[in-house]
């Protein structure tokens, strides 16, 4: 299986993954995790998912 950079999760227009994907800690402002929309009491469903972000993996040896 081949690893993801940073570089290939930037992809803000969708053309690779067919939804806007960002690296872990640089989507834009204004987007909100499932959480932090139950934090705020606002229901995270319904909605057409608006992004997706990738998170490295850290693997034992």
């Amino acid at each position: 299986m081949t690893s993801l950079g940073r570089a290939d999760c930037f992809d803000p227009d969708g053309v690779r993954f067919g939804v806007p994907t960002y690296p872990w800690r640089l989507a834009p402002q204004g987007l909100a995790t499932r959480r932090q929309l139950r934090a705020l009491g606002l229901r995270p469903g319904g909605q057409e998912v608006a992004a997706q972000v990738f998170r490295p993996r850290r693997r034992g040896a």
